[in-house]
């Protein structure tokens, strides 16, 4: 391993002098995937003066692209380690700017392959800075041979760990303004949501995860209503996914009353690395007592205690439990609904989901007004059952709201799909 010839001191107020003559470098990098080009571009860079290597984020690296697929403290530990980086420090923006601004190398050095697409913007920035003080930008040839896009297939093939997949929802939350997760129901559907990207010219759009409901599985088997299918079945479907994407998984478990029952569930989810479960009770009819365990509790109660199970029997802090708080889709009795989430937040819940068949933008304003009022707050996720624009601009608006979750969207769609199919190919 390379000696740090530096003392922390000066590494941690940002003041650095190799010497008087030394020049200074600065690169910056995701290394999420560290291949032959980056450490080429590393070599370049010290043979022009002492290397300071800017680590993006893992937040700037998810504001125009995926997540990656290494934390960033990991990928911190992998680059303090490469030959010819003097000093590793955080870049929290895709921006150099103010990065440049505080260390005012004499170079930055980058790969010509930001020359067009999506950093073509901040590479005009950084010729821009660098104007302000005689610095200069190299730019070093791309290597032949290399492409991240083939390395990241090659990790998709070999696929996530349990608990890679299950820590990556917490990382995407933090990373993140505001996540989006749509719903699948078999293993196709989950690989296109896999492998679908929208390129624009700021950033690559992509769902951040998956979300798994008994309905649409019990309606994508040909039943009728949820209770239709049972846990087997669904963990079958579960274990298709799983070994078709890497991304992280929300599963609505919102059938099962018996409690042993409901332990063994949340046992075989997180063992499978499913990030979160979403809890609700399809037996709710408004305040009615439900029957649980022999013992009648009212809906509220009965998620309170399912809520308390999931803490009780998870293994890892990174499996979280989000309860569902459903609305009733106009602004009357928000308070109640307000009350409810606040019982689940105090009973130890990581997340509510406002849930509503029929979403109005003054209900889930309303909501998120009085929302903001709670001392105590957890993020909150959102289910559509469409694309809504006010809706959308309030979530992108709204810190609270971390997540929205498309639901029945891609059923709906193949169904309609195949009855045209269908159609097309008897009348012709």
């Amino acid at each position: 391993m390379q000696q740090n010839r530096f003392c922390r001191a000066c590494l941690n107020t940002g003041q650095f002098n190799m010497s008087n003559n030394k020049k200074t470098v600065y690169i910056g990098m995701s290394a999420d995937l560290v291949h032959p080009g980056h450490l080429n571009i590393i070599k370049k860079g010290a043979q022009l003066g002492s290397v300071t290597l800017g680590l993006l984020t893992d937040a700037a690296i998810a504001s125009y692209k995926r997540l990656p697929f290494m934390p960033y403290e990991v990928r911190k530990q992998i680059v303090e380690n490469i030959k010819n980086v003097d000093r590793v420090v955080c870049q929290k923006t895709l921006d150099y700017i103010p990065n440049l601004r505080k260390y005012k190398p004499n170079y930055v050095v980058h790969g010509d392959d930001w020359k067009e697409g999506i950093q073509c913007n901040v590479r005009l920035q950084v010729q821009s800075e660098l104007l302000k003080w005689g610095g200069k930008l190299i730019e070093i040839p791309y290597t032949k041979g290399i492409s991240s896009t083939s390395l990241n297939f090659a990790i998709k093939e070999i696929g996530a760990t349990p608990e890679i997949r299950q820590q990556t929802f917490s990382r995407v939350l933090n990373a993140k303004d505001l996540v989006r997760i749509t719903e699948v129901h078999n293993g196709i559907s989950s690989l296109i949501v896999e492998n679908t990207k929208v390129k624009s010219k700021s950033k690559i759009e992509e769902f951040d995860g998956i979300y798994l409901n008994s309905q649409t599985e019990s309606l994508a088997n040909g039943g009728k209503n949820i209770d239709e299918i049972d846990f087997s079945t669904r963990t079958s479907m579960l274990n298709q996914i799983v070994e078709c994407t890497t991304k992280p998984i929300l599963f609505d478990e919102s059938s099962c009353s018996n409690n042993n029952k409901f332990k063994v569930i949340i046992r075989s989810l997180e063992r499978l690395g499913v990030s979160a479960v979403i809890l609700g009770n399809n037996q709710k009819v408004n305040n009615n007592k439900i029957l649980q365990n022999g013992i009648k509790l009212n809906y509220v109660e009965s998620i309170t205690q399912k809520i308390q199970t999931v803490l009780q029997t998870r293994f890892s802090k990174n499996f979280l439990v989000i309860p569902k708080v459903d609305l009733n889709g106009s602004v009357k009795g928000s308070k109640k609904y307000i009350d409810e989430a606040m019982s689940y937040i105090n009973a130890g819940a990581n997340g509510i989901m406002i849930h509503t068949e029929r979403p109005s933008i003054e209900e889930v304003t309303d909501f998120s007004v009085r929302y903001k009022k709670l001392r105590r707050r957890v993020p909150l996720i959102i289910s559509l059952s469409h694309h809504d624009d006010g809706i959308l601009k309030l979530c992108q608006a709204d810190n609270d709201i971390k997540v929205i979750v498309y639901v029945n969207c891609l059923f709906r769609a193949s169904c309609s799909a195949m009855e045209e199919t269908v159609i097309s190919l008897l009348a012709n």
